[in-house]
């Protein structure tokens, strides 16, 4: 189905309706929204493309965005959240983004902490969150959540090969993308004192209860992932019994 901005504001009253971009290839949808906040944006806004050249991932990774078969686009909000809040922008748009696929497609989407969605435990999307902040005031001024969404994507590159798959039908772009928005500014305006989001994350968990692999200072960890604490931090076990917080990094499962 064709992106269309008009299509896109349908979701949308006049009043509560983002400032939306559509291209056909963009080096990342998240640059292009940086760009216009560093060009003076101030509103809630949707960048969306077909293909993006140089998508990008957590940790200065890639994100595969082949033209026509994903759904790459970045939100832009300005929650004016505490700086140490910053995970939860992840996690809250986890849980977006898991509700309306599943709505979309009947499917049972999981959650790989902190910013992956699984399908039958291959990743189906990815989310990175980036924070524009003021460290003077010690809020988040503006967010920028990139999502990428393989839709119809079939051929991946070798080291993706039996890692990352795709929805596997078309979906109705221009609903998801609204949706999407609508769900996460929902949670976003109540992130600090609602956190009922965090039992929906905590729920579709791909890794609590699992053997999870990460590195810590340099130094390669197992432990068991036994929770999600209320900021959005992983809680493990390791098999000396010692509970360590994860905040940040990556952890690979033992599905």
């Amino acid at each position: 189905m064709k992106l269309s901005i008009a299509d896109i504001k349908a979701y949308f009253n006049e009043e509560e309706s983002p400032f939306i971009e559509i291209f056909d290839s963009i080096d990342s949808t998240s640059n292009e929204a940086k760009r216009a906040i560093e060009r003076g944006l101030a509103s809630e806004a949707i960048f969306v493309s077909h293909h993006q050249t140089a998508g990008r991932g957590r940790h200065g990774k890639s994100f595969y965005s082949p033209g026509e078969s994903g759904l790459y686009f970045s939100i832009v909000l300005h929650p004016e959240i505490s700086l140490e809040k910053s995970v939860m922008l992840t996690v809250a748009a986890a849980v977006a983004t898991r509700e309306v696929i599943e709505a979309q497609t009947k499917k049972h989407p999981m959650i790989k902490w902190v910013n992956d969605i699984f399908i039958d435990n291959k990743k189906v999307c990815g989310i990175l969150a980036e924070a524009i902040n003021d460290y003077e005031k010690g809020i988040i001024k503006s967010a920028v959540i990139g999502i990428g969404i393989n839709i119809t994507t079939k051929d991946f590159p070798d080291e993706l090969d039996g890692i990352a798959s795709s929805l596997g039908e078309e979906i109705n772009r221009n609903e998801t993308v609204a949706l999407i928005f609508k769900r996460l500014k929902e949670i976003c305006d109540q992130l600090e004192n609602n956190k009922d989001f965090i039992d929906e994350y905590r729920k579709y968990s791909l890794a609590i209860g699992k053997t999870v692999s990460f590195k810590r200072n340099g130094v390669d960890h197992k432990a068991k992932a036994v929770d999600v604490s209320d900021n959005g931090e992983l809680l493990v076990i390791t098999e000396g019994g010692e509970e360590i917080l994860l905040n940040s990094g990556e952890i690979s499962i033992k599905l």
